[in-house]
């Protein structure tokens, strides 16, 4: 037996030797059985999981396949599972998690049939319906999660109303518990900014699984407008943003649609890159995520894989010693929170 152990090991390193893309393919199953007791197996799954790249936040829709309930974006007429694949094989992109875009409102249909298709590359997150009865809450989410839905969208401006209990009604409570329970996290939409949301996040975060908080939170004096030199960052809702990060341990961040978040009006949003700082310093990279928004990402200058290059960047500057901090940001934090390192459990 310790024989065959160190034949298979031989055979495994001295194929890594030669191919530094090692594959289980090299060696017979009862090799790959006998090697963990060694680590061979370890190590190559450890590699192959630091090579992968997983992009937390993007969204497809086409017309063609499925009717859209709202019309496209100017521009963005094609936004399909297959433009999306183009553009993450040219960039090395090996993941995405798929937001259910408000084309289709509340039918995931398409979004389905994406992950249907790349179960090993696509997770969804789908978008919570308010007017949904609270009792209906749960099942709802069981039967999605069954499709390969991984977390929950909240658009709090969906609600009919932003007074009284806004998002801490029966449907938020509900909502909040499903999630615990089925370890969905809920991704947070703070379009309209931060502040107005803050206090009823930290009040349901310790109800619930996990919160992420989309694109830095939007951070800014006027959060839905385009970029602009002129745009300030709103310095009360940043450092709420900080104070929350110490605060709730469950609370994550997508470092997402750089374009929508920075006064530059191109790559390498230079004004970004001292609050990226500050995330790690608030959150570490283990609550951070890089996410494109694609298909706006597409607009901008350098497409696409200059969003993701950016943000690569970033993190090679600020750990250049450290591959598994720089994995965490561009990986790591999404396939853990978002279930890609199970086998789809659908």
């Amino acid at each position: 037996t310790h024989m065959r152990i160190l034949t298979c090991t031989t055979v495994l390193l001295t194929a890594a030797a030669k191919k530094p893309r090692v594959s289980g393919r090299l060696v017979s199953r009862r090799c790959l059985y006998l090697a963990p007791a060694v680590g061979v197996v370890g190590w190559a799954s450890t590699r192959a999981k630091r090579m992968a790249t997983i992009d937390s936040h993007l969204h497809v829709w086409s017309d063609r396949a499925v009717a859209l309930l709202k019309p496209a974006p100017a521009g963005l007429e094609d936004a399909s599972t297959e433009v999306l694949l183009e553009e993450m094989g040219a960039a090395g992109v090996t993941g995405a998690l798929i937001v259910q875009p408000i084309n289709y409102e509340f039918d995931h249909e398409y979004v389905a049939a994406a992950i249907a298709d790349q179960p090993k590359k696509f997770r969804g997150m789908l978008l919570a319906d308010p007017s949904m009865r609270p009792e209906d809450v749960r099942q709802h989410l069981e039967t999605l999660q069954a499709q390969g839905f991984a977390g929950v969208r909240l658009n709090p401006y969906l609600w009919p109303s932003r007074d009284g209990a806004w998002i801490e009604d029966d449907f938020g409570r509900e909502l909040f518990a499903a999630c615990r329970d089925l370890r969905m996290p809920i991704g947070v939409m703070a379009f309209g900014g931060l502040l107005p949301l803050a206090d009823k996040l930290e009040r349901l975060a310790p109800t619930t699984h996990a919160l992420v908080l989309d694109h830095f939170a939007f951070p800014r004096a006027d959060p839905a407008a385009p970029p602009s030199a002129d745009l300030a960052f709103d310095a009360l809702a940043w450092d709420r943003l900080l104070q929350m990060a110490a605060a709730l341990p469950n609370l994550y961040l997508k470092v997402s649609a750089l374009f929508r978040v920075s006064s530059d009006a191109e790559p390498p949003y230079a004004d970004l890159q001292p609050r990226f700082l500050q995330l790690l310093d608030a959150f570490g990279p283990e609550r951070l995520m890089w996410g494109s928004d694609f298909p706006y990402a597409t607009l901008q200058p350098g497409g696409y894989a200059l969003q993701l290059k950016t943000v690569q960047d970033w993190a090679a500057a600020a750990f250049p010693d450290d591959p598994g901090k720089r994995h965490a940001i561009l990986a790591g934090t999404a396939a853990r929170l978002f279930r890609f390192d199970e086998a789809p459990w659908w």
